[in-house]
């Protein structure tokens, strides 16, 4: 509209006449074309605000695309945090469940402790009692040693002392079988023991690595959460 102006200008200019001219001259003041050429000048420059106000108002649209875009993208990790944080109580619940079946293990594990104590007491009772057997025979030995050298007249007694030793010694059989039987079982509840130990390191690592995996799940929500406020920023 404005070029539209500045063509009839000039084209009104253009067709005064020489004499027209000079008396448009002798008629109007002395600085009409000057003011003419200003108002041609200011109608130029307003054509190129113009053009410059259009590719700006281009730009500002083409900034409305990007934001509206940028704002879809923050949604988007919105919903990618809300699923992360989700995630992480999940987490949080399963670590939970681990630590208390680690809690029930172990108390599991000072039961046994306490039953192998109770074993081992038992054991050192049967050796002591074992000792006693065996000091027991070899004074029942030294018996018969003296009892060999009057054999002939004391070989009635001898020969019952000889049955004493034989019970003696089939009641230290009968201990040692005992004490055996015990030791195997001290052996069993050790095993048991080393397995249920093996379990419990085998579930403590499973719940360091669990915790591993949240640490990581929140390392990266925290740096999602750094990215989203960088972007709405």
């Amino acid at each position: 509209m404005e070029i539209s102006a500045s063509f009839t200008l000039l084209l009104l200019l253009g067709s005064v006449s020489p004499s027209e001219s000079v008396e448009c001259r002798q008629a109007s003041p002395p600085d009409i074309y000057a003011e003419l050429r200003e108002i041609t000048a200011s109608l130029v420059q307003l054509q190129t605000n113009m053009t410059l106000l259009q590719r700006e108002t281009t730009g500002q649209a083409q900034l409305k695309t990007e934001v509206d875009k940028q704002k879809t993208e923050v949604d988007k990790l919105k919903t990618e945090v809300d699923k992360q944080k989700t995630e992480v109580a999940k987490l949080k619940t399963e670590v939970d469940k681990q630590k208390t079946e680690v809690d029930k293990q172990k108390v599991e594990v000072d039961k046994q402790k306490t039953e192998v104590d109770k074993q081992k007491v038992e054991v050192d009772k049967q050796k002591t009692e074992v000792d006693k057997q065996k000091t027991e025979v070899d004074k029942q030995k030294t018996e018969v040693d003296q009892l060999k050298t009057e054999v002939d007249k004391q070989k009635t007694e001898v020969d019952k002392q000889k049955t004493e030793v034989d019970k003696q010694k089939v009641e230290v059989d009968k201990q040692k079988t005992e004490v055996d039987k015990q030791k195997t079982e001290v052996d069993r509840l050790k095993t048991e023991v080393d397995k249920l130990k093996t379990e419990v390191d085998q579930l403590k690592t499973e719940v360091d690595k669990q915790k591993t995996d949240v640490d990581m799940q929140k390392t990266e929500v925290d740096r999602q959460k750094r990215q989203q406020q960088g972007i709405v920023l």
